[in-house]
């Protein structure tokens, strides 16, 4: 989704900051200077001092544009929102959303979004997969410690025995809410 176009120590400060990572079929030029600015592209011009103001503003817009996922699908690019995700899932470098309706490509690494959205109601629950815990119909538990998740779209999942214990807290944290 991103390029960098900052020295060393600019891009690493921004990686940090922002928390994004730069990726081969990017939408978005971060550069300091202009003439690094790409026409096809959306370019943030600024300078590392800035970087701040950058970070506020682009939280600001993460909450004012909602609870959405942005991907690609056949039809190319769209937005579903968060309530229409059933899972997410990898299969080796790439990630995709699965809806009733479609199956949405993902840029961001699976990890990058499991520490997204654990604070809008998903769980990872294996080493694949993160789940969306209001699309959960029944959990009933399995052998060997794991958990199996029936979806409300009839899909079953099953939580990985590493990840049980955690899914199991993290669900009487929110029946506490």
């Amino acid at each position: 989704m991103f390029k960098i176009k900052f020295d060393p120590a600019g891009k690493e400060k921004i990686k940090q900051t922002l928390k994004i990572e730069e990726s081969p079929d990017y939408e978005i030029v971060l550069c300091r200077d202009i003439a690094d600015r790409e026409h096809d592209k959306i370019n943030l011009v600024f300078e590392l001092d800035k970087l701040e103001v950058l970070h506020q503003w682009l939280e600001l817009y993460k909450k004012s544009t909602g609870r959405v996922l942005s991907g690609k699908t056949s039809r190319g690019e769209v937005r579903v929102r968060f309530d229409q995700v059933f899972t997410i899932e990898s299969y080796g470098n790439d990630v995709f959303a699965y809806t009733d309706k479609a199956e949405i490509s993902l840029t961001a690494k699976l990890y990058q979004l499991e520490e997204e959205l654990l604070k809008e109601g998903f769980f990872r629950i294996s080493k694949s997969v993160i789940v969306n815990v209001a699309r959960i119909e029944a959990i009933a538990s399995g052998f060997n410690g794991k958990l199996t998740l029936l979806m409300d779209n009839k899909k079953k999942l099953e939580v990985n025995r590493s990840y049980t214990k955690a899914f199991k807290e993290y669900l009487s944290r929110k029946e506490g809410n």
